[in-house]
C-alpha cells in the first residue's frame, strides 16, 4: 500500500517535470540517451501519466499488484530513459522496490484479491520479502557511509539544506544533528534485524523521516513514504497468537476491545474474556486481576494494564513504529495514571457482555 502510494505520488511528479520541459522556453532538456523518446506534446504525456496513476492505484488497493507493479517497473525505467532532469535516488530506489514487488506476493492479504478469494494466503514466498529487507538496510548503511566527511559531519551540509530556526545555526548545534543523523542511520541498518532493538528502531526511524518531511520540504515526502512502508516487513507476527484477556462483565470495556480487534489487522491477538477459566489458567492470572486492568500475555509473561495496550499496539499496522514512544520514562508514568483513573470511572453492566 505504502509502495503504491509513493508510486502515485512519484508519477505526479514525473509528469509535472514532463510538462515543464516541453512548454517552459527556460527548461533544459537533456535526453538520457541519442535514441531516447521525446514527450514533448500534453497527448504523449497524458496517457504516460494515466498508465502510472492507474498502476499505482492498483499496486496500492491489491488488485494485480504483481501486474501493476510489472507495469510501474517499465514506467519507471522509461521515466530513466526520456530525461536526465527525472533522474534521482528517490526514483532510483522505488524502481528497485517495484522489481522486487514484481516477484513478491505482497497482495497476500488485505487487498482487494485476498477480499475476493476469501482470506489472506496462509504462505508466501520469504526470499523477496528478505531482498526487501536487504533493501533497506544497504540504504541506510550506505546513506550513513557517505555522510562520514567533513562537509557533513561538521554541519554545513545541514545548515545548507535544513530549515532549521536561525537560532540553532550554531557550529556546535549543527556538528550534534550531523553527527547523531549518521548515528541513527548506522543504527537503523542493524537494529531493525535484532528483535529486541526493532521496537526502538521502528521509533527512530519514524522520527528521522518524519523530521526529514518536515525540516527538508516535500520533495521528499514520497521518499520518507517509501523508506517507512519497508518497516513493514520486519514486523513480526507471532504465532500462536498472544493472549489477551479483559472484563467481558464490562460494557466500558467491550467497546476498547472492539477496537482493538479492528486495529488487529494482523490476527496477532486473541480476545478472550476474564469469565473464560481456560483462558485465565494459560495466563497465569485470577478472573480478580483480569477484571481489574486488562491482561496481555506473549508467552513468556503477563503484561497488565497500560503496559498491555502498548504491547498490543506493537503488533498492530497502525501502532507499530510509535508504539514504543509509550514505554518512555516521561510518558510511561502519565500513561499509567490515565489507564487507572480512566478504570477507576468506568461504569461496567452487571451481567457478562455477549462476544464481540
Amino acid at each position: 500500500m505504502g509502495i503504491g502510494l509513493a508510486a502515485l505520488g512519484k508519477g505526479l511528479a514525473v509528469v509535472f517535470v514532463l510538462f515543464q520541459l516541453a512548454h517552459d522556453p527556460r527548461a533544459v532538456q537533456a535526453p538520457a540517451f541519442a535514441w531516447s523518446p521525446r514527450f514533448d506534446t500534453a497527448w504523449e504525456i497524458l496517457p504516460y501519466g494515466l498508465v502510472w496513476a492507474g498502476a499505482a492505484a492498483g499496486l496500492a488497493l491489491g488488485w494485480h499488484a504483481r501486474a501493476c507493479s510489472a507495469v510501474l517497473f517499465g514506467c519507471a525505467v522509461l521515466a530513466h530513459v526520456l530525461e536526465q532532469n527525472l533522474w534521482s535516488n528517490h526514483i532510483y530506489l522505488l524502481t528497485l522496490l517495484l522489481l522486487l514487488l514484481c516477484v513478491a506476493q505482497s497482495d497476500a492479504a488485505l487487498s482487494l484479491r485476498s477480499r475476493r478469494a476469501g482470506g489472506a494466503e496462509r504462505d508466501i514466498v520469504r526470499w523477496p520479502v528478505l531482498l526487501m529487507k536487504l533493501q533497506l538496510s544497504i540504504v541506510y548503511f550506505y546513506t550513513a557511509a557517505a555522510k562520514m566527511n567533513p562537509a557533513f559531519l561538521g554541519g554545513h551540509v545541514i545548515e545548507q539544506v535544513v530549515r532549521i530556526p536561525p537560532a540553532l545555526h550554531r557550529p556546535g548545534v549543527l556538528a550534534t544533528l550531523a553527527v547523531a543523523t549518521v548515528a541513527i542511520e548506522l543504527f537503523l541498518s542493524f537494529a531493525l534485524w535484532v528483535r529486541a532493538l526493532r521496537p526502538w528502531g521502528f521509533l527512530l526511524g519514524l522520527l528521522l523521516h518524519g523530521s526529514i518531511a518536515v525540516l527538508m520540504g516535500p520533495s521528499l515526502w514520497i521518499f520518507s513514504l517509501m523508506t517507512l512502508s519497508l518497516y513493514a516487513v520486519f514486523l513480526e507476527v507471532p504465532r500462536p497468537a498472544r493472549l489477551v484477556i479483559w472484563d467481558d462483565g464490562c460494557t466500558f470495556c467491550r467497546g476498547w476491545i472492539r477496537l482493538a480487534r479492528r486495529l488487529d489487522l494482523l490476527r496477532a491477538h486473541r480476545f478472550e474474556g476474564a469469565t473464560n477459566a481456560a483462558a485465565l489458567g494459560e495466563a497465569g492470572v485470577t478472573s480478580e486481576e483480569a477484571g481489574e486492568e486488562i491482561k496481555l500475555w506473549d508467552g513468556t509473561r503477563v503484561h497488565g494494564g497500560f503496559d498491555a495496550i502498548r504491547v498490543l499496539l506493537e503488533r498492530t499496522p497502525l501502532g507499530f513504529l510509535w508504539a514504543r514512544a509509550l514505554a518512555l520514562p516521561v510518558v510511561r508514568p502519565l500513561g499509567v495514571r490515565a489507564y487507572r483513573a480512566i478504570a477507576r470511572r468506568r461504569r461496567c453492566g452487571l451481567t457478562p457482555a455477549a462476544p464481540v
